[in-house]
């Protein structure tokens, strides 16, 4: 349910990207009021290919959710296709349960003719994956947007799996449908399946009973607002205030503006990346390292239960502060980066060791 609670949320229109710049980084957090607080921090670590790490956790709650993602673009006549790659994991600490999630494409319809809409698509697993992202309607019908795509959801120590299917509308059906079954892991028999539209209402029928209930309906489900520092008081690289312009004019319907103030960002990344090879410079990664077992996680991620009564000790400002002010300083030169130093904030805990590889290149990139 946790998965599929967050898909009803998304833009009202197809805007011009903001495509992530290596360095960038974003933060926020949720009131979840006596469930404390929901933080939320990304780092875009690649730009070639583009790849965003992202770490959230509620310490009340015992939930960790980290992992990465890389978008692979891909134009289909009338349509694009965001093809998500990348897996996540869900820790519910209090019962020492990983969940390994994977994430739908989503897909862009409608961009060269008609209106622009969007949907999601594809089949999910908990173990995440993510549903891949499709534009329709490019050059005739309505531009929209469709996520389609399998998803598997699976936990090796609770033994179940949930096999989930982001389906796009094609010639006939309904838009935002998905569909899915929970099994136990390496059995045939399907214990619960699910329907419905990701965006409105979807059901679970209990195959034992054949009984139906509504298992997650987003009217009733309310988004919370993410509190983010105002953009005087955020980092340079921070998403809202490097992507500032770009959502000024994008506000005011200014396409040329955007774009010049877009190219702007890009052109400079361009500059710093060549002279970085010129120097035999790499990137250091401020939020993040790559872990042995090809994980990109978060430098100051906790993994020990919360006890009742003890500071939550998720306080992004103190792990901001301690970070440079402008994204100039993210380079180290020499064939190894130095692991905490001079990008490492005061840590909250020790920083684990930097296992960053020597090029952006190959690295594997996250804007608000």
């Amino acid at each position: 349910k946790w998965y599929l609670s967050g898909w009803h949320v998304r833009p009202k229109g197809v805007k011009k990207p903001y495509n992530p710049i290596l360095g960038e980084v974003f933060r926020c957090k949720i009131d979840n009021g006596p469930d404390g607080f929901t933080t939320y921090v990304a780092e875009q670590v690649s730009h070639h290919p583009p790849v965003s790490a992202f770490y959230v956790e509620n310490r009340k709650k015992n939930i960790t959710f980290y992992g990465s993602v890389l978008p692979r673009s891909r134009f289909l006549g009338n349509s694009a296709a965001s093809l998500m790659e990348g897996t996540s994991w869900l820790e519910l600490l209090r019962y020492d349960e990983e969940y390994e999630m994977n994430f739908p494409n989503v897909y862009a319809r409608g961009i060269i003719i008609g209106s622009l809409l969007m949907e999601t698509g594809g089949n999910v697993s908990i173990k995440c994956d993510f549903p891949n992202v499709y534009a329709r309607g490019i050059i005739i019908g309505s531009l929209l947007m469709e996520m389609g795509g399998n998803v598997s959801i699976k936990c090796e120590k609770s033994g179940y799996v949930a096999d989930l299917d982001f389906k796009i509308k094609g010639w006939w059906g309904e838009y935002n449908k998905v569909g899915g079954t929970v099994k136990k892991i390496g059995s045939d028999e399907v214990l619960y399946t699910l329907d419905g539209h990701w965006n409105s209402v979807i059901n679970l029928t209990d195959c034992s009973t054949n009984e139906t209930s509504v298992f997650f309906d987003s009217k009733t489900s309310p988004s919370m607002p993410k509190i983010i520092p105002p953009e005087d008081q955020q980092l340079e690289y921070e998403s809202r205030r490097m992507w500032t312009n770009v959502t000024k004019a994008l506000f005011a319907n200014d396409l040329d503006a955007a774009t010049s103030a877009k190219s702007e960002l890009e052109d400079e990344q361009r500059k710093t990346t060549k002279e970085r090879h010129v120097l035999d410079q790499h990137p250091q990664h401020r939020l993040f390292y790559l872990d042995p077992n090809g994980r990109w996680t978060y430098r100051y991620s906790k993994f020990n239960t919360y006890e009742p009564g003890t500071p939550e000790d998720n306080d992004l400002d103190s792990v901001f502060s301690g970070l440079p002010r402008d994204i100039g300083r993210m380079v180290q030169g020499g064939p190894q980066p130095n692991p905490a130093e001079p990008f490492a904030p005061s840590p909250v805990s020790s920083p684990p060791p930097d296992n960053n590889p020597p090029s952006d290149a190959q690295a594997p990139t996250v804007s608000s």
